[in-house]
């Protein structure tokens, strides 16, 4: 290890230049990178939202939640699937497999 550090030492003009021209070339190849403000990413999931005052958990589930799994289940490039009910509201969250085509569904 020692002698690494003797070898760089006795180099240290090398080093320096060495490391200037990293850092040249790292800031023109970062200026020459195509940037965008808002990229057009595609995030494979769908949120199923339903709200409904006055009815309770128990009825969201089996009225609401229950029927919404049973359709969307046989959804092509379905992943994973979490339904969620609460008093007022149930929700159905659908995570697809990366490449889904959402035109299809």
């Amino acid at each position: 290890m020692t002698g690494v550090i003797s070898w760089a030492s006795e180099r240290a003009r090398m080093i320096l230049a060495f490391i200037a021209i990293s850092l040249v070339i790292g800031a023109v190849s970062y200026a020459s990178l195509p940037k965008e403000g808002e990229p057009d990413i595609d995030i494979p999931i769908l949120y199923v939202s339903v709200s409904f005052p006055g009815i309770s958990a128990e009825d969201a589930e089996s009225l609401l939640v229950k029927p919404m799994e049973t359709e969307a289940v046989d959804l092509d490039g379905l992943d994973r699937m979490t339904g969620i009910a609460s008093e007022n509201h149930a929700s159905l969250l659908l995570e697809f497999d990366f490449g889904w085509d959402k035109s299809a569904t």
